[in-house]
């Protein structure tokens, strides 16, 4: 008997190879473990970008559509989930040219628990803050911080030199800092 946690395990290498190369052919069953195995994080990347639960989980539908048309293209050899959280940016990009900006981030609960009050107020505040990031900035910063991609993988990603990509991450951290702290940008 399998226990259902283990669909949600991380893969090791050969696991994702395997896993992908099945996935390719579109096969529905190599669909569903992909999704298990990489639903969690690319929904919390996907809140993260766009502000809301709701339009984040619109966004992982939108990305995971968009993964399993496009499956047979998929490079051997690559890792993937950078390759779905390129195309989360992707499709963010797409579904904020069709819709008007949300102006106020909403807390996404699932995590929190029995959070004190203080950790609901930080987590809002931090919420707050990543969306007056710049796009470029938020979207780097997400990449290589909640994504966990190097700063190679989110240049590739992101079409821009690795440098730049540095520097947006740094630049939203001491963005971010001083917003959480009130101090002022320099």
């Amino acid at each position: 008997m399998t226990d259902a946690r283990a669909d949600s395990l991380p893969l090791n290498l050969a696991q994702e190879e395997t896993l992908i190369e099945a996935f390719r052919r579109k096969d529905r069953a190599a669909f569903d473990r992909l999704y298990d195995t990489c639903h969690r994080p690319l929904l919390s990347f996907c809140i993260r970008l766009t502000g809301s639960r709701e339009a984040g989980e619109d966004l992982l539908q939108e990305t995971f559509v968009a993964a399993f048309h496009s499956a047979p293209s998929f490079r051997p050899g690559a890792r993937v989930l950078p390759w779905l959280l390129g195309i989360a940016v992707r499709k963010s990009r797409d579904l904020r040219r069709k819709k008007a900006p949300e102006t106020l981030p909403h807390f996404d609960d699932t995590e929190a628990g029995e959070a004190v009050e203080s950790q609901i107020v930080e987590r809002l505040a931090y919420e707050a803050a990543l969306q007056t990031l710049s796009e470029k900035h938020r979207t780097a910063f997400l990449l290589v911080v909640a994504g966990q991609l190097t700063h190679a993988e989110a240049a590739r990603i992101l079409h821009c030199p690795v440098g730049t990509v540095k520097w947006r991450v740094a630049d939203a951290m001491r963005r971010l800092r001083a917003a959480l702290t009130e101090e002022p940008v320099s």
